[in-house]
This record gives C-alpha cells, sequence and structure tokens, in this order.
C-alpha cells in the first residue's frame, strides 16, 4: 500500500478543510500515472488525497473515512467492486459516495458491477473536467 498526503493547509487560503471529511478524497488506483493525475488535480482544488494502489484502500478509509473514494475496478488484492462491498456494509463509510474509474467496457461493467452500491462511473480514458466535475457534485 502507497499513501500520499498533502500536507498543505488550504483552509488559509478559504479552501477546503482537509481535517473534515467533504476536504478528503480517497484514491484506489494501482496505475501510478493516473493515480499522480488524480492527485495533483484533486490537489490543486484543495482537496486532501490519501492514494491507495491495492485492496488495502478499505483500511485506508476505515482508518479516517474521506468525503469520496474514486477506486479502480481492477486492483490487485481486493478489487475495486470487493472494496465498494466492504465500504458500503460499514457504518462508518456506508454513505461515503463511491466513483469507479475505469477503462473496461459497457459490458463487462454490467457483469462487473452487479449488486455493488456506487454513485457514479468515470471512463478512462478521462478529461480533467469531467472528474472535477463528479467530484464536485458529491463534495461541492
Amino acid at each position: 500500500m502507497r499513501i500520499a498526503e498533502t500536507g498543505e493547509d488550504v483552509t488559509a487560503r478559504g479552501e477546503r478543510d482537509p481535517r473534515s471529511p467533504a476536504g478528503r478524497v480517497l484514491v484506489a488506483e494501482d496505475d501510478a500515472n493516473i493515480a499522480e493525475v488524480l492527485v495533483s488535480l484533486l490537489e490543486e482544488e484543495g482537496y486532501a488525497v490519501t492514494v491507495c494502489d491495492d485492496g488495502h484502500a478499505v483500511l485506508a478509509a476505515l482508518d479516517e473515512p474521506p468525503g469520496l473514494v474514486l477506486l479502480d475496478v481492477l486492483l490487485p488484492g481486493l478489487n475495486g467492486v470487493e472494496v465498494c462491498r466492504w465500504l458500503k456494509a460499514d457504518p462508518r463509510t456506508r454513505d461515503v459516495p463511491v466513483i469507479f474509474v475505469t477503462a473496461l467496457g459497457a459490458d463487462l461493467l454490467t457483469t462487473r458491477l452487479h449488486g455493488c452500491s456506487y454513485n457514479g462511473i468515470i471512463h478512462k480514458p478521462f478529461t480533467l473536467d469531467a472528474v472535477l466535475a463528479m467530484v464536485h457534485q458529491y463534495l461541492g
């Protein structure tokens, strides 16, 4: 598991409070390049970002529940669907929005995500505007 956190005090700029769940985003992505893009984008928006590159995202979310989870479907260890099910089953994280970030086609997604309670999907390759629109929809 790799975890990266911003130490920047964004509240001084009147932006998001990284100590509140609405100021925190968990990114679970095993592609380092995609994770780096997401972290840069979200930190620029004032969010505190935690990154996990595998199914240990469950532990990170339970340790400090975020306001939003961006979750790759295909993760090593616990896959994204399993991570989502764990998060939705726990009272500490059941109300945290989960957005899948995936390159899987619609047919495979329908099969993989069946019975999983998620809030949205961002398709790879994605635009930065699409990511921000989805994040702002849930975190403002």
